[in-house]
Formats: structure tokens, C-alpha cells, sequence
């Protein structure tokens, strides 16, 4: 596929399973807000290979307002080209395991 730019908001999504953007090869700018926290029973759960190596290219991550309570230990490693995240109105309550591979994000 050559989509580049994917933005997906109001939908109830309740987990990212792995591969969930396989294919996506010439992806670079990714959004996923499913508004969450507009209803505090729904989480969204994401599982350590939902980003996979074929999204090399990504530079920009949104997964703002998704009521996210964790993240897996190294589920951003395969993004290497990964610039900016942004993790604002979730739930995150520990980050030290949080890792980033070779991205260039500061």
C-alpha cells in the first residue's frame, strides 16, 4: 500500500493486536484516538508487536485520548524513524520499561 497518512478517531477500538498495521509499509504519520476516555469502562489495550518492523518509515505517532493503562516493554522498538509520540490523556502509570530502539525521538 502507499498510504502515507492514516487517521482513525471516534472508533471504539479495544486493542491493537500484533500486526495491526501490517502492510502499511510506506506509512509515516499515524493517529489513532478512539476518545476513550469519553468512557472510562473502555481501554485501549496494545500488544508488544502491534508496531512491526514493516512501519520503519513512521515519524509521527499519535495515541492520545485512548484510556491506554500501559504499554509493553518495547512496543515502539521497530520504529526507527519514529520523531514524535504522543501519549498525552491516557492513563499510563509506569514507564520504565518503555523503550525506543534506535529512534531518533527525544
Amino acid at each position: 500500500s502507499d498510504l502515507k497518512d492514516l487517521s482513525i478517531e471516534y472508533c471504539k477500538v479495544a486493542n491493537l493486536t500484533a500486526g495491526a498495521f501490517r502492510g502499511l509499509r510506506q506509512l509515516k504519520n499515524l493517529t489513532l484516538r478512539t476518545h476513550n476516555t469519553d468512557w472510562s469502562a473502555m481501554t485501549l489495550e496494545v500488544e508488544r508487536e502491534a508496531f512491526t518492523e514493516e512501519l520503519t518509515l513512521l515519524e509521527r505517532l499519535d495515541l492520545s485520548v485512548n484510556n491506554i493503562w500501559s504499554l509493553p516493554d518495547g512496543a515502539f522498538c521497530p520504529l526507527h524513524s519514529l520523531e514524535y509520540l504522543n501519549l498525552t490523556r491516557n492513563r499510563i502509570r509506569d514507564l520504565d520499561k518503555l523503550r525506543f530502539g534506535s529512534s531518533p525521538i527525544q
